[in-house]
């Protein structure tokens, strides 16, 4: 080689080379692109694991959820199946959707002696109705694709509407009051009680057992036993709204409330009616309940201990200890106290701020009220009182709404929902109120409280 006629470097080369320079230079801004699309994914991962996975994680149990449904149950036959109904109690909670049933439920869960569901299932809040193959579930769930298909069918199914529907009362005289449902409702529950199967008592929450607890106590006689919560109506109606409109622009609609609060009476009626065919009650209300929660537990479990036959009670047989310790695990629960006031306050600021709001609310009470009075619970949504809503009192005067198309067109609608269900509702109540003999945890309710309501 001669002398001054070195190989020119790369380097050299893609300087004095342009389109050398443009490819590499295209490739380094490829490869950059790449490193950047692939940290974007990433970070798009990481954020749905942080708002979608994480969220549903926290309430359910995700490795439950990938278990297919027919491998969860247990397997019994004929005469394990009559041995588990003859060796446990069976207890009920019934009650409104957002009504307390879920703190009755982990409040309840505590005992030694209470086999549970746990608090993460592949369930919505352990509930029963979700964890079976037998019973209706009346469109609880599915409230978003009812709004979505449009049409009536919103309208009889779902929270805070279920009870409109022609089938959503359940009695002894159902097609589903079987052997063969009860077995199926064993292997099924059973499979989610687990452990719990050991202890003498066995707890299954749904609010929808407020309409169908003459068929859940013909399916596990003799040793059904039931505890149905109830809580003011308005705070009831206002805490289910997000579920039972189906639309933000409905949100703020009077519409909500007066259907609400239609349901509301409606399934506490039929409930009512049905407390004379039932062996084994008692009644809570909500507010009770928060006031003082391990004293109205403290009547729980006097109930749980009385005698069937005569008393009423459960007549599960406690063991020396058992209750104390129940009780510390109560007292140790976190229990909010402030029960409705922030929707004392969003009813009163927001749904009684016009003219027009003020009228529908008396027409609505007008209507409703006497059948609210009849359930003994002394909830007054007319006016407000101290177990709930004082403020209505001093915002609106219903004095002149008694009367009137308005009122008797709501009068109607309970009459006609009540005549229509498929299996009978009673026409009367047989004297027994909610609020009778059979209300735990009342007599504590007292003037300290009507002051913090006010």
């Amino acid at each position: 080689m001669r002398r001054g006629s070195e190989v020119p470097l790369a380097g050299a080369n893609a300087a004095t080379d342009p389109e050398a320079g443009w490819e590499d230079d295209h490739k380094y801004r490829k490869s950059r692109d790449e490193r950047c699309a692939w940290r974007l994914a990433a970070i798009a991962i990481f954020a749905i694991c942080g708002l979608v996975i994480l969220p549903i994680s926290s309430r359910y149990d995700l490795l439950l959820m990938l278990i297919p449904r027919f491998y969860k149950r247990i397997q019994l036959s004929a005469a394990e199946a009559d041995a588990m109904v003859k060796d446990h109690t069976f207890l009920f909670i019934g009650g409104p959707h957002r009504g307390g049933t879920t703190l009755l439920w982990r409040l309840l869960r505590l005992h030694p002696q209470v086999g549970a569901f746990d608090q993460k299932t592949d369930s919505d809040f352990s509930e029963g109705a979700f964890l079976q193959s037998v019973l209706p579930r009346f469109g609880v769930g599915r409230e978003a694709e009812d709004c979505r298909r449009g049409g009536s069918v919103h309208h009889e199914r779902g929270v805070g509407r279920y009870g409109f529907g022609r089938r959503a009362h359940m009695t002894e005289g159902s097609r589903l009051s079987s052997r063969a449902s009860r077995d199926t409702l064993l292997a099924e529950w059973g499979y989610y009680w687990g452990q719990g199967l050991r202890r003498l008592v066995l707890l299954e929450k749904t609010p929808t057992n407020l309409m169908t607890s003459r068929l859940l106590q013909s399916l596990f006689a003799p040793r059904a036993s039931f505890l149905f919560v109830s809580r003011h109506p308005l705070a009831v109606v206002l805490a289910e709204r997000a579920l039972t409109s189906c639309s933000a622009s409905r949100h703020s609609g009077e519409e909500d409330v007066g259907q609400g609060l239609l349901h509301w009476t409606l399934t506490h009626t039929v409930l009512q009616r049905d407390l004379h065919r039932l062996a084994s009650y008692r009644v809570i209300r909500y507010e009770d309940l928060v006031h003082a929660p391990a004293a109205c537990m403290a009547e729980v479990g006097e109930w749980m201990r009385a005698p069937r036959a005569g008393g009423g009670g459960c007549g599960v047989a406690v063991l020396p200890g058992a209750a104390a310790e129940w009780l510390r695990a109560v007292k140790a629960e976190p229990v909010s106290s402030s029960t409705n006031r922030k929707y004392e306050t969003a009813y009163c600021e927001r749904e009684l701020e016009t003219a027009p709001q003020r009228r529908r609310h008396c027409q609505v009470a007008a209507a409703l009220q006497p059948e609210i009075d009849l359930l003994g619970l002394g909830y007054d949504v007319m006016q407000g009182g101290h177990r709930g809503f004082a403020c209505v009192g001093a915002r609106v005067s219903c004095a002149a709404e008694g009367e009137g198309e308005a009122v008797e067109v709501w009068r109607r609608s309970l009459r006609k929902s009540l005549d229509a269900y498929e299996e009978p509702v009673a026409r009367e109540s047989g004297g027994r109120q909610l609020g009778g003999e059979h209300l735990l945890c009342g007599a504590g309710y007292g003037a300290t409280d009507t002051a913090s309501w006010g």
